[in-house]
């Protein structure tokens, strides 16, 4: 005869995972906040870049944009 497992048994296990599956989402979370933030960091890296480039290179402001497809 196969054994069961006890009403309690069964809620303290689905209350564990439950729990697990809080903290899991608390993670993720974190690490979207995380992604999100780098990923602002590195657009704003990219803008000084490219504005520190078209500094560099002498050309008005129609030129650079000619350059980029958005004609003015």
């Amino acid at each position: 005869m196969p054994k069961y497992k006890s009403q309690a048994v069964c809620e303290r296990n689905i209350a564990q995972l439950q729990a697990k599956i809080e903290r899991t989402k608390t993670r993720l979370e974190k690490m979207e906040n995380e992604l999100r933030n780098l990923l602002s960091e590195k657009e704003q890296a990219e803008a000084r870049q490219l504005y520190d480039a078209y500094k560099r290179s002498n050309k008005t402001f129609d030129q650079a944009m000619t350059f980029f497809g958005k004609k003015g």
